[in-house]
Parts: structure tokens; sequence; C-alpha cells
């Protein structure tokens, strides 16, 4: 089960964040991280997968598993 599946939680970051540069990095760098993190997530289920989220407030990331899947 992956909770709050939404916009304001993945991803965590904003890509406006100016905090990127202190780390040296693009803000790719870490939405890419995240976005691989929350794969992982997906790919630990044994069975089955649930994701929760808020309606019309769905994460960007669960709009990308739709388009593959």
């Amino acid at each position: 089960i992956i909770l709050n599946v939404t916009n304001d939680n993945f991803p965590m970051s904003h890509p406006d964040n100016d905090l990127w540069y202190v780390f040296d990095q693009p803000p790719e760098f870490f939405l890419d991280e995240e976005l691989r993190l929350f794969y992982v997530a997906m790919t630990r289920a044994k069975e089955k997968l649930y994701f929760f989220s808020k309606k019309n407030k769905e994460s960007v990331y669960l709009k990308r598993i739709r388009l593959v899947s």
C-alpha cells in the first residue's frame, strides 16, 4: 500500500526550489531520484499493489504509470 500519492507528496520536491543549486545539481537530478525511489517501492509488492490518493489530486507519477500500462 502506498498512501497519499498526490502531487503534494510525489514528487515531494518542487522544481522551483532554490536549494537545488546549493547541492550543485539540477532539479531534474532530484526529481529523477524521487521517481526511482517510487519505482522501487512499487516493485517490492509481492502480490498486489494499492495506491491511495485524493480525488483529482493524484500524482504525476500515477499518470505516468497509466501511460505506460
